[in-house]
């Protein structure tokens, strides 16, 4: 989503140039005995800098369009996240921490992932391989 208000601000004019940052701190959270909770997750953190075209060094990516995407699941869930375990009980009890199917989520992330790589080029009259790099949270660059 900052993605997307950085990319508006700048066409907008609002903002001559804009860093986003986006850490993801996701260690506090995961249960390392059952894999399907940590098999895909780590932290990271990614930075993107958005801006003016006219303004970018040579060989920058041209930002063409953006789309934002999410759907729910109940495969992936994190009900109270790790600042709770600060409660006097068990910081182990399974549901403070993250759960995930990861199987079910695999099988539902592909799918949605492969259509936001192939609908978004086609509204520029572009095939995918047309494109340098797709950037959905982190950068997918062929």
């Amino acid at each position: 989503m900052a993605s997307e208000m950085a990319v508006n601000a700048v066409r907008t004019g609002s903002a001559r140039a804009i860093l986003v940052v986006n850490p993801e701190i996701t260690s506090a959270t995961r249960v390392w005995q059952d894999r399907d909770c940590h098999f895909i997750f780590g932290d990271v953190c990614t930075a993107i800098l958005v801006e003016r075209l006219d303004l970018a060094p040579a060989g920058a990516f041209e930002i063409l369009g953006t789309k934002l995407l999410t759907s729910f699941s109940n495969a992936i869930r994190n009900n109270a996240g790790f600042m709770s375990r600060a409660e006097d009980r068990n910081p182990d009890d399974r549901d403070l921490l993250f759960r995930q199917e990861g199987r079910k989520v695999f099988k539902e992330v592909c799918p949605m992932g492969r259509r936001a790589h192939i609908r978004p080029p086609a509204a520029h009259d572009l095939q995918p391989t047309q494109v340098r790099c797709f950037w959905s949270n982190q950068a997918i660059c062929p």
